[in-house]
């Protein structure tokens, strides 16, 4: 931890915030998604859709990221391993961004990455630091639903920037969605020589251009034969499916 964290810097340093740059904002996000796929749509487990307020105009959303923004990585469920955190910290510098590290992200409290407390500051933090221009958690785990009703929610309207996250951070994509009209991305900082050339670039369209997301059926996935075909455009709620349930009643309206 120590070598990353002197490298990247607890925190990182602080500027001033950017100017806006005229983006159309993002196309791929809990809460917005524009769907145009002629293949099959896959409603799975895995990737469990809720469509509601369609009609929604108070929609909050961020720019896509530029090359030089800085981009804050927080730990707000489990304790992250630092090998996964330098692949983050390495494919994100290799696309231009700054990282920094949150005060907490390699804390460890149990099965949590820290006390309630400290992983919280790290993300009102991230989200009222006008330098930041997204967050990436470092991984999910087990610890968010515990934090999740403390986001600074007026902040994260008034100096949009993405959470990006995967598994448990589902239900801190749900309390924004709930509590400021604001779009996060489920999805991880995955890069290809692990998970493959589709999945990181994948991620990189998501974070850094405006491009329509098309998703398309994997032959390869259980999941595949659960399918319908056509066209759809509109609001996507999803993610974990245990964090959806969990979130019945309390940040989606039962």
């Amino acid at each position: 931890m120590v070598g990353l964290s002197r490298r990247l810097g607890i925190e990182g340093g602080r500027q001033s915030r950017r100017t806006a740059n005229g983006s159309t904002g993002w196309k791929v996000a809990i809460g917005y998604r524009r769907l145009q796929a002629n293949t099959p749509l896959r409603f799975g487990v895995r990737r469990l859709a809720l469509s509601i307020d369609t009609n929604s105009t108070d929609q909050v959303k961020p720019n896509v990221l530029r090359a030089g923004d800085a981009v804050r990585l927080v730990s707000p469920a489990s304790t992250p391993d630092e090998s996964n955190v330098e692949q983050i910290a390495t494919l994100l510098e290799s696309n231009g961004l700054r990282v920094q590290l949150a005060r907490h992200v390699f804390d460890r409290f149990g099965y949590l990455a820290g006390r309630d407390e400290d992983r919280l500051k790290d993300l009102n933090e991230a989200i009222n630091d006008t330098s930041v221009r997204a967050i990436i958690a470092t991984r999910g785990g087990k610890g968010a639903y515990r934090i999740a009703d403390g986001l600074d929610f007026a902040a994260l309207r008034a100096d949009p920037k993405p959470l990006i996250g995967f598994s448990e951070i589902t239900i801190l994509h749900l309390a924004m969605w709930r509590n400021a009209r604001f779009p996060g991305i489920h999805g991880a900082c995955w890069h290809a020589e692990q998970f493959g050339e589709r999945a990181e670039q994948s991620f990189l369209r998501a974070i850094l251009t405006t491009e329509v997301v098309t998703i398309q059926s994997a032959p390869n996935e259980i999941t595949s034969a659960l399918t319908t075909s056509g066209q759809a455009r509109g609001i996507l709620l999803g993610g974990n499916l245990d964090m959806i349930a969990t979130a019945t009643g309390w940040t989606l309206r039962a």
